[in-house]
């Protein structure tokens, strides 16, 4: 660990600075520079452009490597981290100086020199220095190379200890230094020098030799505060001579199985086991008792915070936090969470105003946050609310930005991809709720796509087995729209927007009832296109509309229909009178069949034809007009009673009772001075009130 101190100017009113946190060498070529900016005395706290580069000087010399630019660096409070990579041939023996220029905010102005350049020292591998040997043939050496011809300290034992160490020390209570080994070099002390112990295994006629040694090392010898680990080393399988480390203590208290580093600087303990035959490397928490519970734990200042167990009597594994059960696997694979018998796959239990689960997506590609998939003939997905007057099942969908869904069941079966079923009869709520905040055109709370091919198979369709009269199939409120319906396609056959059915042999049907209400003009329907009504037509009044042939842009203009309490058709024309002031009018073949009961109208046009009259009626489609002058222009007009067979079927009747249910309501109450509780919607239908904002268990009036 270096620190140093940078000054620099981006102006002549400017000051920068910048101090060195760390310096790594880290394995390849590259290493971890961090840093402390500053602007003006206070820490900068905006993103920063760096420009870096190697030197062979502290002033002038010569510039090793390349230019290394890094862009947008997050500065946090005046610190930061960068990554350096000045090649392979950057560093030797020689000594290195690290410069660097500054602009901030990133991409505003120009560059300043943070000055001096700070010098740069490594930190190499830890190199093997042996302290204590133990040779091939029991001499044991220390402090130099090993030599076979000559021992300088030499212990043997025969079915005994070879030696013994005492220190004999006068407090109880105090450690005692009962060993000491020491290695000692005449030159300064390098990462990696330290001492040895080594143990060896042999038979007298040769044979296996040096099987674990035990290393003392300094990792950081400086005066600064040194720093020393313990390294444990066993020798490889097969081999006489290659003996890897296999753990390692820290100077600051870390302790490593199988590697010799961290992986995150948070991490006190880690193990590295090497792949086996069939794949695992790992560890096992064992202990002696069928009854135990071996168990792993976590504690914060010396509390019980949190572990998880095994549990032989049970056979599940449990993890506790704050003293409390919070997920449990089961034997069988099930898991519980909130619940320690869990009697499905994922058993989930959640304390009062606490959410059950909760899935977070967060990346931008189209994939789902949650996907049920089943092959069998069973329900993918089957929810069920057993009390309470919440909704059974929520979604919200709240990414603006991705298309993915927020839940997605898919299912390869013939049954249902997904079920929902309340079984609580009183309350009124619903047993699918989605919302969807979204503003774009497509931004729907429910979506549900049919991709089959000739089939006229529904992409949505809602069943209410309600027979009460009381049932809704699908319900729709919208701000805009409640209910919207297209019907796309570019092959043959016709296509239907919005198709509404009512089939009942007891009750009124309504294929579309549409209500309309509150609005400055109400329309509870809109027709933009023609319309065709193979039944009877009932309304309170009527026109047409169109733009005003005069002034299209500006106005309308309307006719009111022409009623009639028969169900009468109306034809005219014009014809002139022959040379004896007479006129035959031929009417179309279908006329007689489709009419009768005719009614007639004769009007002379330009001059008085007092004695007009109709010689003779409509007989096989035709009748003539007598008793004018000849040449005189006349205008016919016919009228006649329908007589087909749907019109005989289906008389309007021109007065009617009220159904007894209908009496005392209105069709329009508001022109009869009454309230819309007075309103024939209510009295056939009482659940419309809530539609039109009365309170039907007041007065009507």
């Amino acid at each position: 660990m270096m620190h140093a101190r940078y000054v620099g100017f981006k102006t002549a009113a400017i000051f920068l600075s910048a101090t060195a946190l760390s310096l790594a060498a880290p394995l390849g070529t590259g290493f971890t520079y961090q840093g402390e900016l500053r602007l003006n005395g206070q820490r900068v706290d905006s993103s920063a452009d760096l420009i870096c580069t190697l030197w062979a000087a502290a002033v002038n010399g010569q510039q090793v490597g390349p230019v290394v630019e890094l862009n947008n660096v997050t500065v946090d409070k005046g610190l930061f981290q960068i990554e350096l990579d000045f090649g392979s041939n950057a560093f030797n023996s020689d000594k290195r100086w690290l410069q660097i220029w500054v602009r901030s905010p990133a991409g505003d102005g120009g560059y300043s020199a943070l000055s001096p350049r700070q010098p740069l020292t490594a930190a190499p591998y830890a190199s093997t220095t042996r302290g204590i040997h133990v040779a091939p043939d029991g001499d044991v050496v220390i402090g130099g190379e090993y030599d076979p011809v000559q021992s300088r300290f030499e212990v043997l034992g025969q079915n005994q200890p070879a030696a013994r160490m005492y220190s004999i020390g006068d407090e109880v209570d105090v450690v005692v230094n009962a060993l000491e080994v020491l290695a000692m070099t005449s030159g300064t002390p390098e990462p990696g020098f330290g001492s040895r112990l080594t143990f060896r295994a042999e038979a007298e006629n040769g044979g296996l030799a040096s099987v674990a040694q035990i290393d003392a090392v300094l990792t950081n010898p400086s005066t600064a505060g040194i720093r020393g680990d313990l390294i444990f080393r066993t020798i490889e399988p097969g081999s006489f001579t290659e003996r890897p480390e296999r753990m390692r203590i820290t100077g600051d208290g870390r302790v490593f199985v199988g590697r010799d580093e961290f992986v995150s600087s948070a991490e006190y303990f880690g193990v590295h086991a090497p792949e086996q035959g069939n794949g695992f490397g790992g560890m096992y928490v064992s202990t002696e008792s069928e009854t135990a519970k071996p168990f792993y734990g976590y504690s914060v200042n010396g509390n019980v915070d949190a572990y998880h167990f095994y549990d032989g009597v049970s056979d599940t594994w449990s993890l506790y936090i704050d003293g409390a059960e919070r997920l449990v696997v089961a034997s069988n694979g099930n898991v519980g969470i909130g619940d320690d018998n869990p009697d499905a796959t994922l058993d989930v239990h959640a304390a009062n105003d606490v959410k059950g689960v909760t899935i977070t997506q967060s990346t931008s590609n189209q994939i789902p946050a949650l996907e049920i998939k089943t092959t069998g003939n069973s329900f993918p997905v089957l929810i069920t609310a057993e009390g309470g007057i919440s909704n059974l099942a929520k979604f919200r969908l709240n990414n603006s930005t991705s298309v993915a869904p927020a839940f997605e069941v898919e299912a390869d079966t013939v049954g249902p991809v997904a079920y929902f079923e309340s079984t609580n009869s009183v309350h009124n709520r619903a047993a699918i709720h989605a919302v969807n905040p979204g503003t774009g055109s497509s931004a729907y709370a429910v979506a549900a796509f049919q991709t089959a091919t000739n089939t006229n198979t529904a992409a949505i369709h809602g069943n209410n087995t309600n027979t009460e009269g009381r049932g809704v199939g699908v319900s729709g409120i919208g701000g805009w729209r409640g209910v919207f319906g297209q019907g796309l396609g570019d092959g043959a056959g016709t296509r239907t927007g919005v198709y509404g059915g009512a089939v009942s042999s007891a009750a009124t049907n309504y294929g579309i009832f549409g209500v309309a209400l509150n609005g400055v003009t109400n329309w509870a329907g809109w027709f933009a296109g023609n319309v065709n009504v193979t039944g009877t037509l009932s309304k309170g009044g009527g026109s047409f509309k169109i733009d005003h042939p005069l002034d299209p842009e500006n106005k309308y203009l309307y006719h009111s229909f022409v009623e009639s309490p028969d169900m009468m058709n109306i034809y005219n024309g014009n014809v002139s009178l022959d040379s004896g002031g007479v006129a035959n009018v031929e009417l179309p073949d279908w006329f007689a069949t489709l009419n009768r009961d005719y009614r007639y109208q004769l009007t002379a046009i330009r001059a008085p034809g007092p004695n007009l009259y109709i010689a003779e009626e409509v007989r096989d489609n035709r009748f003539v007009i007598a008793g004018g002058e000849p040449g005189m222009r006349v205008s016919w007009q016919v009228t006649g009673i329908r007589q087909d067979a749907f019109a005989n079927a289906n008389r309007i009747p021109v007065e009617q009772d009220k159904p007894a249910h209908e009496q005392g309501y209105y069709l329009h109450p508001s022109v009869h001075g009454k309230s819309r509780a007075s309103s024939v919607e209510v009295a056939n239908d009482p659940t419309m009130a809530e539609y039109l904002g009365v309170n039907v268990s007041k007065n009507k009036e």
